[in-house]
């Protein structure tokens, strides 16, 4: 049997552009001032009657950066110096408008590679520390967990992330009332999720996987498309199965293949694709409106959907066709849905002639 595994990470953008900004901020005039800072008093924080003047600069930062289009840092290949802005929010500041400023600006930065790639240990720890400071200031905690999700986008920092106590504070966040707490924590989870390091780390905390199934149901849209994004990608892990069929994963996860997101459907396929691989969930799905709702999702807009929906098909059905995977019935059947998947990417290929595939950069 095939197993699905979600792409399950993007890079976090800011809102949109401000008109009537201040004159340009580059990065390194923030790095400076926060060097001249610790330079003075062995911390990145500088006097107390600085601060302001900091927060200013880091709103323009950010207002002149949010929309990685007309980002001028995000086009430059110039590798950003984060270590004083990592250090800046691992201190403990009581100034919000000062900590929400310099984690938006840490956001924005590591949106390029080269900065992600460059973080160390010490950079976690700092993050480990803010994000457990944070934890009960809603607005910084959501902001916090959008700048881990960038920094897990990179495989090599998922260990760093995890070492660092990382599992803890994501739990935390998913306990969170605050609904955008909750998606960037999933979205931060789906990051992380995305590699198998990281799956085997999350899968060793017990009441983690739990709390993901019971965001399914959320009211939230963008809960529910982070939830499904990393439970998809957790469910390609043997392990989960059981507990997803206990939790009523799969019931949640059929109720998501009609979401009107093309992507939160097509997550929910991938992860029924992957639990239908043991028998008892095979046949909760079987049971249910699950095999009409995959048929009607071979016809999607969404690539990615087509393709989950058709593995599913082929794990849920075909064990019931032939129990040998390469019998002349199964082949058949395999060809049938090939067919269905090639006539329906014509057919949104005649309706929308100028679409196009693709993962999107923000």
């Amino acid at each position: 049997m095939t197993v699905a595994l979600g792409e399950g990470k993007d890079v976090q953008a800011a809102g949109k552009l401000e008109e009537g900004m201040e004159a340009g901020v580059p990065y390194r005039e923030i790095e400076a001032w926060l060097k001249r800072g610790r330079s003075r008093g062995g911390s990145c924080l500088p006097p107390q009657q600085q601060e302001e003047g900091l927060t200013r600069k880091l709103e323009t930062f950010v207002k002149e950066n949010a929309e990685p289009s007309t980002s001028s840092n995000y086009k430059s290949e110039e590798e950003d110096d984060l270590g004083p802005l990592m250090e800046l929010v691992g201190s403990v500041i009581d100034d919000h408008d000062l900590m929400s400023s310099a984690l938006t600006c840490l956001k924005i930065l590591s949106r390029k590679q080269r900065n992600r790639r460059a973080i160390v240990l010490t950079g976690f720890k700092h993050l480990a520390s803010c994000a457990d400071f944070v934890r009960n200031v809603p607005t910084l905690a959501a902001e916090c967990a959008n700048v881990l999700l960038n920094f897990c986008y990179e495989r090599q920092n998922v260990g760093l992330f995890l070492s660092c106590g990382g599992v803890k504070v994501l739990e935390t966040y998913l306990e969170s009332e605050d609904r955008g707490v909750q998606a960037n924590a999933a979205g931060a989870l789906q990051s992380v999720s995305y590699h198998e390091e990281g799956r085997k780390e999350l899968l060793a905390s017990e009441g983690l996987l739990p709390r993901i199934v019971n965001l399914l149901a959320s009211q939230e849209p963008k809960v529910r498309a982070r939830a499904v994004g990393a439970l998809h990608n957790l469910s390609s892990e043997p392990g989960t199965i059981r507990i997803i069929r206990n939790e009523s994963g799969i019931e949640q996860l059929v109720e998501l293949l009609r979401d009107e997101n093309g992507a939160v459907a097509g997550s929910a396929a991938g992860a029924l694709q992957n639990v239908s691989r043991e028998v008892a969930s095979r046949n909760i799905i079987r049971e249910s409106a699950a095999v009409e709702h995959l048929a009607d999702l071979l016809c999607s807009q969404h690539v990615q959907c087509q393709v989950c929906a058709a593995g599913a098909l082929m794990n849920i059905l075909g064990p019931e066709i032939s129990s040998h995977t390469h019998s002349k019935p199964r082949r058949a059947f395999s060809k049938l849905i090939s067919q269905c998947l090639t006539l329906g990417i014509i057919y949104n290929s005649i309706l929308d002639p100028d679409s196009t595939v693709g993962r999107e950069v923000v």
